[in-house]
This record gives C-alpha cells, sequence and structure tokens, in this order.
C-alpha cells in the first residue's frame, strides 16, 4: 500500500517558542519553549521578528539557551514571534557505519569509553611521562617480585627532587649505620627542635639532675648554687614588691636568699634604701617592730653609726646628683620560719665626687609570723636600677 500523508519534501521540525520581553540592552535574553531552556541549532535555525520585521541571522548570536543581539532593544520593541526550524528527518545510523573520518578531533572523551576497556595493546611501547605526576594506588600487583637493581641506572641523580617517606619504612633492615653515612652531620645547621634527652647521655634526665661534661646525669650539688629567682628593672619606680607565688618569687623552699641591688639612682637626695615585711602577702608592709644597726667606713678612714627600729634600714645616704650610685648585698634566712626575722647587708654608695661609703648594717624583725612577701623603696622619692632575687640551695 502506498504511503498516505505529506511526501517528504514537506516534513519540517519547526518549534514556535516563547516570545522575548525587551529591556532596553542587546541581552542576553533566555530562550524559552513553554517557559522552558531551549537550546536552538544554530542562528540560522530562529526566525525572529520585531515589529513586523523579520531579523537577519547575523545581527544576533546564540549562546546555549540565549541570544543577545548586536544592538540595543527598546522596551517598547514587540517581539512577534519566534520559530525554531529543527532538522525534518533523523535517519538511524548503520552499524559500523561511522568512519574515522566523521570523527571530530578529540571528539571521542574518557565518559564514552567503557571502564576498563583500554589494554596495553592500545598504549604505545613508550609512555614519556616525565612531565606529569603517577600516583601508585596503595598496593601494586601484577609486579612480580619488583625491580631488580639491574634495572636501575648505576648512578639515579635525585638532587633535585623532594623524596617524601611515608611514616613508617620497611625493609631497612637494621638501619643506616655510621659507616653509611658520609663524614659528619652539621648539628649546627642540620638539627633543628628539642633533641631528647636521652639522646644526650646516660643516666635519668629530671629536675632534680644535671648533665656532666662525661655526657652522664648526675644529681644536682646538695648546696651553694643561686638560683634566680625574680629580676625588677626599675624606672622612676617608688618600691618595689616581691610577693611570694607571683612572678617566680618563692620564699619558702630555700632556706636563705639574696636581694641584690644594683646601680641604684634616685630622684632625691641624700635618701636611704628601706626593706619592709609583710605576713598578709602584700596587702600592707610593716613599719615597725624593728631593731636596725648601721656602720659606715668613709674613704677617709671614718666610721660612723646609726640605728632604727621603725624600718628595716640596711643602708644609706645615696645622692641623686650625676654618677651618684648605690649596689647592695641585701641577705636574710628562711621567712618562713617562726623565729624572729634577721637579715644583714653589705653596701657601697657613692654620695659625692671623691667620696665613697661602706657600708654594714644587720637588722631583726620582732615577729614570729611568716614573712610571705617584702618591699624595697628608698626613704623618699623613685628610684631607678635592678634588683635580682635568689634562692640558694
Amino acid at each position: 500500500m502506498a504511503y498516505i500523508g505529506r511526501d517528504i519534501t514537506s516534513l519540517s521540525n519547526a518549534s514556535l517558542l516563547d516570545d522575548i520581553t525587551f529591556s532596553s540592552s542587546a541581552g542576553p535574553y533566555n530562550l524559552t519553549k513553554s517557559t522552558v531552556a531551549f537550546t536552538p541549532i544554530s542562528a540560522q535555525a530562529l526566525v525572529i521578528s520585531i515589529d513586523g520585521v523579520i531579523q537577519d541571522p547575523g545581527s544576533y548570536t546564540i549562546s546555549g539557551s540565549t541570544v543577545t543581539f548586536d544592538t540595543s532593544i527598546s522596551s517598547s520593541c514587540t517581539n512577534d514571534f519566534i520559530v525554531h526550524n529543527g532538522v525534518g528527518i533523523v535517519n538511524e545510523v548503520s552499524d559500523g557505519a561511522v568512519t574515522t573520518a566523521k570523527l571530530g578531533t578529540d571528539a571521542v572523551t574518557t565518559a564514552k569509553i567503557l571502564d576498563n576497556n583500554v589494554t596495553v595493546a592500545k598504549l604505545p611501547t613508550t609512555l614519556d611521562i616525565s612531565g606529569n605526576t603517577v600516583t601508585l594506588p596503595a598496593s601494586v600487583s601484577g609486579l612480580g617480585t619488583g625491580i631488580t637493581a639491574s634495572q636501575l641506572t648505576s648512578t639515579l641523580d635525585i638532587s633535585s627532587k623532594t623524596i617524601t617517606l611515608p611514616a613508617s619504612v620497611s625493609g631497612l633492615g637494621t638501619g643506616i649505620t655510621n659507616a653509611q653515612l658520609a663524614g659528619s652531620i652539621d648539628v649546627t645547621s642540620k638539627i633543628t627542635g628539642v633533641v631528647p634527652s636521652a639522646n644526650l647521655g646516660s643516666g635519668t634526665a629530671s629536675s632534680s639532675t644535671i648533665l656532666y661534661g662525661d655526657s652522664t646525669y648526675k644529681s644536682e650539688p646538695a648546696g651553694g648554687a643561686w638560683n634566680l629567682l625574680a629580676t625588677t628593672t626599675a624606672s622612676g619606680a617608688s618600691e618595689a614588691n616581691f610577693v611570694h607565688g607571683s612572678g617566680g618569687v618563692d620564699l619558702t623552699t630555700y632556706k636563705m636568699y639574696k636581694l641584690l641591688g644594683i646601680d641604684l639612682d634616685t630622684s632625691d637626695d641624700d635618701v636611704n634604701p628601706i626593706i619592709l615585711w609583710s605576713d598578709d602577702a602584700g596587702v600592707s608592709y610593716e613599719t615597725s617592730n624593728y631593731a636596725t644597726s648601721m656602720n659606715y667606713l668613709t674613704y677617709g678612714g671614718s666610721v660612723s653609726a646609726s640605728g632604727s627600729t621603725s624600718e628595716s634600714l640596711f643602708f644609706n645616704n645615696i645622692g641623686n646628683a650625676a654618677g651618684e650610685t648605690g649596689s647592695f648585698e641585701f641577705t636574710f634566712p628562711n621567712p618562713s620560719s617562726a623565729l624572729h626575722k634577721v637579715s644583714w647587708g653589705l653596701g657601697v654608695t657613692s654620695p659625692a665626687t671623691g667620696d665613697m661609703r661602706l657600708i654594714i648594717s644587720g637588722s631583726t624583725w620582732t615577729s614570729t609570723a611568716d614573712v610571705d612577701a617584702f618591699q624595697f623603696k628608698m626613704s623618699a622619692g623613685t628610684f631607678d636600677g635592678i634588683l635580682k632575687l635568689y634562692g640558694i640551695s
């Protein structure tokens, strides 16, 4: 029976697209069919009528499902219609009919190749991967017993490469021996960080041991060591407070303490350094119940003496003229004992040009309370200088 219907020359696949509402711009404008994005096969496949005028296909471009005109289209213009002329007939390609010539350059992508279907025969006999990074899986099978020494070049230059080893490397036997190390390791630049104490010497490292020159850890000497507890650098200070448990100050561990005063310079002339004790963690400092005696020898050989009961005055007469200064060593034992607190001092002052005083003093605070803080100050004004507190073991 003969075919009844339109002949083959009348077949069409034309589509009527949704009208565009212009916005006084060239676009891009979305192309839709029944509000669904529509991608034309080419600009020439579109027939676009604006205000009754069919547009030249060369006056617009297509990108995906959008159209952009060469010139701005006024919002007052009307899109009469857009017709897309698709292909009329699609024939099924016969099996094996697509030849190599019919395929475009780089047309076959990875997505079009079935997984695990590229065989060794399809690979070149020589594969140059020198400019690429090859990442192997955790386990590679099929390599037999591995690469032998005869398969490697006699010299492998890796000087310009970085080798990253895993956290654990097996197969190294007992490790690298001294004979396998060339020369010596420059520890000044090649070893950084903290070297474990176990690698430094024999014995047990702890807070009570010392590493000696024979590379052994030995117990810390029983006594004689000065342990720096606190340093205060004063500048225009009216006082310096040393409170147990604050800033490294420890007034309970050691049986003997020393406070050193270095290069004291004062704002007022002819002032005296003073120590005041406290038994309430520095909330208040005692200004009475002292018994202090002081003797000083001048450069001319004269001897003078003085004393005080209102404060722990341990040397005197620091001047404030240019170059005048004083330094001292103040010693006191076991401040936490239940006995009267005794102390003594030795100092040198330069109260005037060509003058000098060597001062020896002793003091008692007639209280049995635990001393947990003390204060250093001048009898007037402020001072500059360095104060260092030591505990003697």
